[in-house]
């Protein structure tokens, strides 16, 4: 459960079942991580990828913290960009610091 859920769904005047969606889709988001990350590997790299993922983290908390009233779907797809991001990097940064 996100700490954030309970302000942002105050602040953003959103429904309960919204606010819980908020913060569940992180967690739904990084199960397809993993096939994401496999693919990112087989295409640039361990290197790269780790790169990849990084940049599209940093985009997913600039959507977060751009989000206002009328644009709370941006919020919503921020957390779900952050959860494939999670799942990616669970699986790359154990392999790169094993291999």
């Amino acid at each position: 459960y996100s700490p954030i859920g309970v302000p942002f769904t105050k602040d953003m005047n959103l429904s309960k079942s919204q606010g819980n969606w908020f913060n569940t889709i992180h967690h739904f988001a990084a199960v397809f991580g993993g096939p994401i990350d496999k693919l990112l590997i087989s295409v640039f790299g361990r290197k790269k990828s780790i790169f990849i993922t990084s940049l599209t983290s940093i985009i997913s908390f600039v959507l977060i913290a751009v989000t206002k009233k009328n644009y709370y779907w941006l919020g919503f797809l921020g957390r779900a960009i952050m959860g494939l991001c999670t799942g990616s990097f669970s699986g790359l940064c154990s392999m790169y610091i094993v291999e």
